[in-house]
């Protein structure tokens, strides 16, 4: 089943018949259908990897198996790797000096089986893999990893760029409805009270109704009148916990000394890695704790998914708006942050990220979700989401 699917195809004037990635993230391979990993389209360059694990390749895609992780790098103008693509187990890295046998050469129409009693001298599995739980191969030709799952007990899960054909027509897409965050604020002002100069979206329980417009996410409530309203407790155990994690790995021991230092595109990365790192995008998992929340918009706090090590788009998005907040309070980076959001009739899904606006030049966006920082611009370029709001031109 796909979860949070995100279409990145890129609308044209006149129909035309062209190869189309959609971007996925954790999405649930059918055991009768394996699924096509386009391996031309990157989900971090050759820059972020060699700076993360140390090792010059892309990133194609990460493949999730019941507890263990795995990720595959573009490996073709790798120098002294002889395979076109890389399997590598997630928590390998040449900077921490992890096992220098934790991955497995991809050639070119190869296949590969991965489970427990699989490649046992390369990879260490915990119980929950099945003893044969998914495959790969690689079709360099066509640009395409296959993945596919062996019928595995708990299923394997991918985030990257899938490929397929589509048919576009003219502009037969219903695009984005620029207006729904504009509408949802609306309607939560319409029942939880009037708004002032600190909370332009009103109170809820005497907390700020966080919104597009907000300048600020700290002590702030997070929701639609359909889900639970979520409070952006900065002072819980869980939040100072993971607050303290984010400025150690900006600043070092001295937190100080180095502000001055630091840039904008620094704090912005840390903060999208940091998130994705302490909050992993799990769609059931929020589901389970969230669900005794919706009926009545019931508050609870983003520490209970803190905890959890869990979220999707909206809590990750809060967390990593308020690790740029609280950059900016300690004066690390100047400007203002918030919290944004849309809808998609045609992938029939919204979504939320966060938002840096620097004192000059145009926004910033931050999304753990989609492993993305940078303008809108960029994302257009780069054909992800679409990250368009009424009245935003940059």
């Amino acid at each position: 089943m796909p979860i949070d699917v995100i279409q990145t195809q890129h609308i044209e004037t006149e129909p035309v018949i062209e190869r189309t990635p959609l971007y996925v993230s954790r999405y649930e391979i059918d055991a009768e259908s394996p699924v096509l990993i386009s391996t031309d389209h990157y989900m971090a360059t050759t820059d972020e990897m060699q700076e993360s694990i140390g090792i010059s390749a892309p990133l194609v895609c990460g493949i999730f198996a019941a507890g263990k992780e795995f990720a595959v790098l573009d490996t073709r103008n790798t120098p002294k790797v002889n395979t076109p693509l890389l399997l590598i187990d997630g928590e390998y890295s040449r900077i921490k000096g992890t096992e220098l046998g934790a991955f497995k050469g991809l050639r070119d129409n190869e296949g590969v089986e991965i489970g427990r009693i699989k490649h046992t001298d390369r990879f260490k599995y915990p119980d929950t893999v099945s003893a044969c739980h998914f495959s790969l191969s690689f079709d360099e030709k066509n640009e395409q990893l296959k993945v596919s799952d062996m019928n595995s007990t708990n299923g394997t899960f991918i985030t990257g760029y899938i490929a397929s054909e589509i048919q576009k027509q003219e502009l037969v897409r219903s695009d984005f409805t620029r207006n729904f965050g504009r509408y949802a604020m609306e309607e939560l002002e319409s029942r939880y009270g009037d708004g002032d100069i600190d909370a332009p979206y009103g109170y809820y329980r005497n907390h700020p109704i966080i919104g597009r417009n907000s300048q600020s996410v700290r002590n702030g409530v997070y929701g639609t009148t359909s889900s639970e309203m979520v409070l952006v407790d900065d002072k819980s155990r869980a939040m100072r916990r993971v607050t303290d994690g984010f400025l150690d790995r900006l600043t070092g021991d001295d937190r100080n000394s180095l502000t001055t230092t630091i840039g904008v595109s620094s704090v912005l990365r840390v903060a999208e890695r940091y998130v994705a790192n302490v909050m992993r995008y799990d769609l059931d998992a929020v589901d389970r704790i969230s669900r005794p929340h919706y009926d009545d918009n019931g508050l609870i706090d983003l520490s209970e998914y803190i905890h959890n090590g869990v979220g999707v788009c909206r809590h990750q998005a809060l967390l990593a708006a308020h690790f740029i907040e609280e950059s900016i309070d300690r004066r690390i980076i100047a400007g203002s942050v918030g919290v944004e959001r849309n809808h998609d009739l045609e992938v029939q899904g919204a979504h939320a990220w966060a938002v840096y606006r620097p004192p000059v030049g145009d926004a910033i966006i931050v999304d753990p979700a989609q492993h993305f920082v940078g303008t809108r611009k960029e994302a257009e370029k780069q054909r992800r989401w679409k990250y368009s709001l009424a009245n935003v031109v940059n």
